[in-house]
């Protein structure tokens, strides 16, 4: 099995935890995504590539995150490149 890529916890207080993706979830995730860990609720907030690895970045879910699910999605524009 191919490795999903690392996974960085970024603590309130500055600590950063990494770790191999696949001890925490069995799929790629997508922004804004929470997981529990440490007795906590975590949310991705970006994924970056560092020298062809993907690592996942976690911050502590907070009430400002809660505020931003009940936001309406947006509608995605038609690209010059789409099908019509």
């Amino acid at each position: 099995m191919d490795s999903l890529g690392l996974i960085e916890f970024r603590y309130a207080d500055g600590n950063i935890v990494i770790g191999a993706y696949e001890q925490f979830s069995t799929r790629p995730s997508t922004k804004g995504q929470c997981l529990k860990h440490d007795s906590a609720t975590w949310v991705l907030r970006d994924r970056e590539d560092r020298g062809g690895v993907t690592v996942y970045v976690f911050t502590p879910f907070d009430d400002a995150d809660s505020a931003d699910d009940q936001q309406q999605p947006r509608a995605r524009r038609r690209g010059s490149s789409a099908i019509r």
